[in-house]
């Protein structure tokens, strides 16, 4: 007889060990999934903070704030809390460390704490978080904690000097189609006009179809070409060398460094009287005025009758228009010598909500202020006209024969006019306009020379890289 009794306990035994395994399965599954979830959870959170974070002390570095403070600040915002702001200790429940990757890693932390191919490079910063998280069903199994570590990697690119780009005579900055109620192309030469550009080139920033249209008999000769980022409507041989479509890529608006120009010279967030520009007649027999640069509260120079204007050294702010109807002649010629001395001569010319109209019948002959002067702030040489950013006013120069222009003349937010009949005039500078036409039946010599145009600077940027 077989001994059923043993042979129950046997096949007992056998199914407590099953249920036993069955539940450090069901335990393991569940840590899987609670645990798991949770770590998961917590690195994406964790990557999200050392993305903000690094962004953070990117933005900092080019504003040249403490960049580092910057970024432990956002983590801890985020829920990560550096414990060790030393940077030392790395066995924390949250570590927040933050380098550039110019630096050298600590030894203890090669394998993780890596700028890879941006090594040596100062433009970038690493931001590494590690953070601890506590299981609670993975200890059955021997997990007590689960380790997550994440970086990221972003670029400062501070303000520099562009060397290729915008070197151009003419830059027309419309970055698309022109929007809605422009009633400008981005570029266009009409009439018969003959622009000769010398020294340099010309960039077209819009990507649209036509953005540089051509009417009439009208032809422009740039001696360094023309770049457009779209695509070109004109009649063979008007421009030569031909235009050249789909060159480059459009440009960030508005693209450089905007000058800040100010007649608050005492910083006090007022104009007083002392820091007012006045006109005075000092002659006449001719008929002679002269400017003293400052602040103006109403159109420039508003005086009559017409005749001789020197203007003085220095900064002119005018709230409405620089408007010069007919029979002026305007010169920064103080010495009266034909020469220009930047020692004492030169003149940048700010139009805060206005347009510029300079008349046909005027002779004109402005220089701007001079970088050879070293007492002349960097942001403010060699920049003739101004028109700041969001002042859509129109520019328009009409010059009579024997006027010369010496300088940058920016309007980034303005329609920029270059106009005249039979007439020739010269524009030493740079135009950097939204959209800009050459008109007329005048011959316009516009030449760029780099020490006679105002300094091209790149804004800072910043980007997310890692």
């Amino acid at each position: 007889m077989k001994n059923t009794k043993n042979n129950r306990g046997n096949e007992d035994g056998q199914a407590i060990i099953m249920i036993v395994f069955a539940i450090v399965g069901l335990i393991a599954l569940t840590a899987l999934t609670v645990d798991g979830g949770n770590a998961y959870s917590n690195r994406r959170h964790a990557q999200n903070a050392a993305d903000t974070a690094a962004f953070a002390a990117a933005r900092a570095k080019v504003r040249q704030e403490p960049w580092k403070n910057a970024a432990l600040v956002i983590a801890s915002e985020n829920d990560f809390t550096d414990l060790f702001p030393d940077n030392i200790s790395s066995d924390s429940l949250v570590n927040v460390e933050v380098y550039g990757c110019e630096e050298t890693i600590p030894d203890d932390k090669p394998e993780y704490a890596n700028c890879g191919s941006y090594e040596g490079n100062t433009e970038y910063i690493e931001v590494v978080i590690t953070s601890i998280v506590d299981t609670y069903f993975a200890p059955i199994i021997g997990i007590q904690q689960v380790t997550n570590r994440v970086k990221a990697i972003a670029q400062a690119k501070p303000s520099s000097v562009d060397a290729t780009l915008l070197r151009n005579a003419m830059v027309s900055l419309m970055p698309g189609c022109k929007p809605s109620g422009w009633p400008h192309d981005p570029f266009t030469i009409s009439g018969n006009s003959t622009s000769i550009v010398g020294g340099s080139g010309v960039f077209i920033n819009s990507n649209c179809d036509n953005a540089l249209n051509q009417n009439g008999s009208a032809t422009m000769n740039a001696e360094f070409g023309v770049c457009v980022v779209g695509t070109s409507n004109v009649a063979p041989g008007s421009v030569n060398p031909p235009p050249v479509s789909n060159c480059g890529t459009p440009l960030v608006y508005p693209p450089v460094v905007l000058p800040n120009p100010s007649c608050d010279t005492d910083g006090d967030g007022m104009i007083n009287p002392s820091e007012e520009g006045t006109i005075t007649q000092t002659s006449s027999n001719p008929i002679t005025y002269t400017a003293s640069p400052g602040y103006y509260g109403g159109d420039f120079p508003n005086t009559s009758p017409s005749g001789k204007l020197i203007m003085q050294k220095g900064v002119y702010c005018i709230d409405d228009d620089f408007l010069l109807n007919s029979q002026w002649d305007v010169t920064t010629d103080v010495n009266n010598n034909g020469e220009f001395d930047p020692y004492s001569e030169g003149v940048l010319i700010m139009t805060e909500n206005g347009g510029i109209t300079l008349n046909g019948s005027s002779t004109i002959d402005l220089h701007a202020l001079s970088s050879e002067d070293p007492n002349i702030p960097e942001d403010l040489q060699n920049l003739l006209f101004f028109m700041p950013l969001g002042n859509d006013s129109t520019l328009n120069m009409n010059g009579a024969s024997g006027s010369v222009f010496t300088g940058s003349i920016w309007a980034p937010s303005s329609h920029c006019s270059l106009e005249g009949n039979n007439t020739s005039y010269d524009v030493n500078s740079q135009l950097m306009c939204f959209s800009i036409s050459l008109s007329g039946s005048a011959n316009i010599d516009i030449t760029y020379n780099e020490n006679e145009n105002h300094i091209i600077q790149v804004p800072p940027s910043i980007e997310l890289t890692k």
